[in-house]
């Protein structure tokens, strides 16, 4: 072996070792201080790509929680109200039967009718969260959004609407008073009776209105068309609005389709009973043919109230319906109404309940797919760690040893 003070082979090789055990301990001691294997795309760039891919949509996921998070605190506050105002209408019904009792004032029931009326605009105006009220229907008027968009998917491709909209094609959902039909009940409540009227058949119609007061304080007036046919469905809405664009009042015209084996009277009383009203079919007391069909709620008045049999019948004008079912039928019509709106709303925090499930789940199986393809095995880099260690010791000790090779020269010189 030659020996050579300008180029130690030795030391050059002991040398190489050392930095590359270096590196290796330097990665190790990095995988267990951070607890992952890859760290930076010059660990792993095809796995730190996806990594961040996943982290991203996880961090996505995390805002999509919590928007449904609010959104189901929106809809429990709602939901809690409807139930405040359910009992109320309880109250309600017990008011008007106890107000058909001759040896009570009515004025004192109808004082405690008022007020009890305003219990539920109260609790229907004050079922705010994070300033969404899903149940106050026009507040003032206005074409506002009684209703809470939520983002469900990560990439905010996908969402839901809880509550219901009030805009160009349909009214908000509203628990007052108004909204409810009882705007002006009392103990003498009526509705509107068609007498006399024959079989409706395919063409038939029914149309009713409300005497609310139009403008921007108030809840809009609004009006309702039941059309029988063979064909359509659903309803279609007019709104019409103020130059500042207050609704002032709002316009419904129902299709009504018979399913099979539906007669078109039993079709007519469940649209109407949809909309909000109480109907009752009664035999009239004179002509055998003919039926008597009561209508209240939603603060219907006789004012252009009509009824056409068919597409060639006669007309018949309604006229009051009063007595002491009239008033009840009211209050029925009502508590149906929040019914459907409790319905709704019950819907859609199932729904919300579900996607927020889902959610976690999505959010944890992306979470371990991410440990696992960054996460270091402890145990392995602990064992890995010592077998570095003692290379590198074992590298310090050969470069020193091949150092000391130069040296040994000088003693072939003396």
């Amino acid at each position: 072996m030659a020996f050579s003070i300008n180029t130690n082979t030795a030391a050059l090789a002991a040398l190489q070792t050392l930095r590359e055990t270096n590196a290796d301990l330097t990665a190790t001691s990095n995988a267990v201080s951070s607890g992952k294997k890859v760290n930076s795309a010059a660990d792993d760039p095809a796995v730190y790509v996806i990594a961040q891919k996943m982290n991203s949509q996880i961090s996505g996921l995390s805002a999509v929680s919590s928007g449904l998070s609010t959104g189901a605190q929106v809809v429990s506050t709602a939901n809690s109200a409807l139930t405040s105002i359910g009992s109320v209408l309880t109250q309600l019904k017990t008011l008007v039967s106890e107000g058909q009792s001759a040896s009570i004032d009515p004025t004192t029931i109808n004082s405690q009718i008022s007020n009890l009326l305003s219990n539920i605009d109260s609790y229907a105006k004050n079922a705010t969260f994070s300033g969404v009220n899903l149940i106050s229907g026009n507040t003032g008027g206005s074409v506002t959004s009684n209703q809470l968009k939520l983002i469900t998917s990560a990439d905010a491709s996908q969402s839901i609407t809880v509550g219901r909209a009030n805009s160009a094609t349909t009214d908000a959902m509203n628990a007052t008073s108004a909204g409810l039909g009882l705007a002006n009940l009392s103990t003498t409540s009526s509705g509107v009776t068609f007498t006399g009227l024959g079989a409706i058949g395919t063409g038939g119609s029914v149309t009713l209105a409300n005497s609310v007061t139009t403008g921007t304080s108030a809840t809009p007036s609004q009006s309702w068309t039941f059309t029988l046919a063979t064909t359509g469905a659903g309803t279609v809405d007019t709104v019409t609005q103020d130059a500042v664009k207050n609704v002032t009042g709002i316009s419904h015209a129902v299709t009504v389709v018979p399913a099979s084996g539906q007669s078109a009277q039993d079709a007519l009383v469940a649209a109407m009973k949809s909309a909000g009203f109480s109907v009752s079919l009664t035999q009239n007391a004179t002509t055998a043919a003919d039926v008597d069909l009561h209508v209240a709620g939603n603060d219907v008045v006789t004012t252009g109230a009509s009824a056409t049999p068919a597409a060639n019948g006669t007309a018949v004008t309604g006229s009051a319906w009063t007595g002491s079912d009239a008033a009840l039928a009211n209050v029925d019509a009502a508590i149906n109404k929040l019914g459907a709106m409790s319905v709704t709303l019950g819907a859609q925090q199932n729904q919300i309940t579900s996607l927020q499930s889902y959610q976690s789940t999505l959010s944890d199986a992306l979470t371990t797919g991410v440990g696992a393809l960054t996460d270091a095995d402890l145990s392995e880099e602990s064992a890995k760690l010592t077998s570095l260690q003692t290379k590198q010791q074992l590298a310090i000790q050969s470069l020193s040893m091949a150092n000391s090779q130069s040296q040994s020269i000088l003693s072939l010189f003396r």
